[in-house]
């Protein structure tokens, strides 16, 4: 969802109203298709080229890259692009807030290279026994420290090309670089590695232009008290870590708790989740521009405004949930074979669920988003705790492997949207509009 920008000279309480639906969202949907399919076609290169001994190194940096740094960094977007949003309402916009994001993520940063470091010897055999892999890693987080906190000013700027510019420039960059070094002869892992290293930085180079003058709105004054940023983004980093572990678990959960003769059906399993997952995918590019709006609304009391488009994005979802859950309950079973081969066999059941599931956790976070966008940065870690019990209570009352895995999700994912309805509708009735 997208918001016009305001004429200059505008009364600072006008908050503009919501635009096209999609027009700078398909920046960032663009954005993340070029970035998925970079990466996956620079990994299955990778491993073709390499081998399976000594791709296992390569394939765990880059789990481990993109595991961390979403899990630490993407609070950051998701704070500056809250507060840039609501700056449209308030025509005052903080000068200091990528500067404090900064320091925060940077912190974050060094704990975690400092913990790498201490615990080196595992984290090297992790690895595959490639000390640069290591190396890598260290220097990726901070740029990916960075990549977070811009992306969080390019969405609350409404600048949603350089936000879907820096995610294509990071695949193709990766992908590139392996296509070159290939041609001159160059086949290690950790020569491969340092093209996940460096992509970050690549990436910011090149889209950090549309950083420069950043703020809410062009004539925005100087906002001379911030409001703390630390405790919000605490709160924040332990919701993201509990929603990656709510979407995350069920892969290790069907690992651990599958029997030495159920290796196939969890190996289909693991196989349908790229399919059934891609709602997911398409939500994701539609936040940078949706938690910005709604802020926006709550900023200048428009009540309304903030409903409708909270309810056009739940439509859509709904919409873009059911229509997958029902193509692959019906098609699922046949297309996992016809893709992966005739081992991987699955029950329409089973798909059902894992749609279902995968539609729950996508309502739970437009919620969330929207609870976010109130300023409720504790409810909305309560409401991914909530599904962190509802995900132990899945797992606890099923007994088949994948059956364990899926009602994990499940019930996670129900509890989560029931919370963050209470919530929402709790925050909903005490609000007193100013505006339309």
């Amino acid at each position: 969802m997208t918001l016009s920008q305001p004429p200059t000279g505008a009364p600072t309480a006008t908050v503009p109203r919501p635009a096209r639906t999609f027009g700078p969202t398909m920046f960032v949907l663009v954005g993340l298709g070029v970035q998925a399919v970079t990466t996956y076609a620079t990994l299955i290169l990778s491993g073709r080229i390499l081998g399976a001994a000594e791709f296992g190194g390569l394939a765990a940096l880059y789990v481990l890259v993109s595991s961390v740094a979403t899990g630490l960094f993407q609070p950051l977007e998701q704070e500056v692009a809250r507060r840039r949003g609501h700056e449209w309402g308030t025509g005052r916009s903080d000068r200091t807030l990528l500067r404090r994001a900064l320091v925060f993520g940077l912190c974050l940063c060094a704990a975690v290279v400092a913990v790498a470091l201490v615990l080196n010897g595992p984290a090297i055999r992790l690895l595959g026994q490639h000390p640069q892999l290591l190396a890598a890693f260290c220097v990726a987080l901070p740029g990916y420290a960075l990549c977070f906190v811009t992306r969080g000013s390019f969405s609350g700027s409404r600048r949603l090309r350089h936000y879907g510019l820096q995610l294509s420039v990071e695949g193709v960059f990766r992908l590139i670089g392996l296509g070159v070094l290939f041609v001159v002869g160059v086949q290690t892992p950790a020569a491969y590695g340092w093209l996940f290293g460096l992509a970050p930085w690549v990436a910011l180079a090149l889209s950090a232009g549309g950083v420069r003058g950043d703020r809410a709105a062009p004539d925005a004054a100087v906002d001379t008290e911030p409001r703390p940023l630390v405790a919000p983004l605490v709160l924040l980093l332990v919701s993201a870590l509990a929603a990656q572990l709510l979407i995350g678990a069920g892969p290790v959960v069907a690992k651990l708790f599958a029997a030495s003769d159920d290796q196939a059906r969890t190996g289909a399993f693991l196989a349908a989740l790229v399919v059934v997952r891609l709602p997911v995918f398409l939500f994701t590019a539609v936040q940078p521009s949706m938690l910005p709006a709604m802020a926006a609304h709550t900023q200048a009391g428009r009540k309304v405004a903030f409903r409708s488009l909270l309810m056009k994005v739940l439509a859509a979802m709904g919409a873009l949930a059911i229509l997958t859950t029902v193509i692959t309950a019906a098609l699922g079973p046949w297309s996992l074979k016809l893709l992966f081969g005739p081992d991987y066999v699955l029950s329409t059941q089973v798909f059902l669920l894992m749609g279902v599931s995968v539609g729950l956790f996508m309502t739970s976070g437009v919620l969330g988003q929207a609870v976010l966008a109130l300023g409720k940065h504790g409810a909305v870690t309560l409401g991914w705790l909530a599904g962190i019990v509802g995900l132990a209570v899945g797992t606890a009352i099923a007994h088949d492997a994948l059956y364990k895995a899926t009602m994990g999700l499940l019930i996670g994912a129900a509890a989560s949207t029931a919370t963050f309805t209470v919530l929402l509708a709790t925050a909903f009735h005490r609000w007193r509009p100013t505006a339309g």
